[in-house]
């Protein structure tokens, strides 16, 4: 009977291990074409320098270039592309006609339209800028964001959170 439970326990840790989720490589370079045809996976971390007509990466830090990037994890570094897009947070300075970003950003975003779903801190520039709470400077045509500690300078400036104003031409603040 102990021999049974000692060949079942065994055979359930191999299943299990067997399993288990791998860990994506590192990789210090990618170059991409298309996310199914790029010299790692999108599954990969890419720490180093990716060029990319349209490159997949789950994260990368470094120096990333091309006409669309995206990330589906986290980005440190910096971008400059057409279009940047993160799934995760970011830290740097991007550089496109659009930055997207889910999670929160630190950092620098200069595009015609930037937008970070979570906490913006940094400098926002731009034709349009929006943000979840900024702290920090939005400095385009049109800024928009949740609630505002910093300063919001454009022909139009949205703080949702009324304080001091929800809506003000040219200038809009709150401290």
């Amino acid at each position: 009977m102990k021999r049974a439970i000692t060949v079942l326990s065994i055979l359930c840790t191999a299943v299990i291990l067997s399993t288990a989720p791998t860990q994506a490589a590192v990789y210090p370079i990618n170059l991409c074409l298309w996310d199914t045809v790029q010299l790692h996976p999108a599954s990969d971390t890419i720490n180093g320098f990716r060029l990319s007509l349209y490159g997949v990466n789950k994260d990368v830090g470094g120096v990333d270039i091309g006409a669309v990037t995206r990330v589906t994890g986290d980005f440190i570094g910096a971008q400059g592309a057409f279009v940047t897009l993160i799934g995760g947070d970011a830290t740097g300075y991007q550089e496109a006609i659009v930055n997207f970003v889910e999670g929160n950003y630190l950092g620098v975003q200069f595009g015609a339209l930037n937008i970070t779903n979570g906490q913006f801190r940094g400098v926002q520039t731009g034709i349009l800028s929006k943000a979840g709470n900024v702290r920090g400077v939005q400095f385009s045509c049109v800024n928009i964001c949740d609630s505002l500690y910093g300063l919001q300078v454009g022909f139009f400036n949205i703080n949702n959170t009324p304080n001091p104003f929800k809506f003000f031409p040219f200038v809009n603040w709150s401290f």
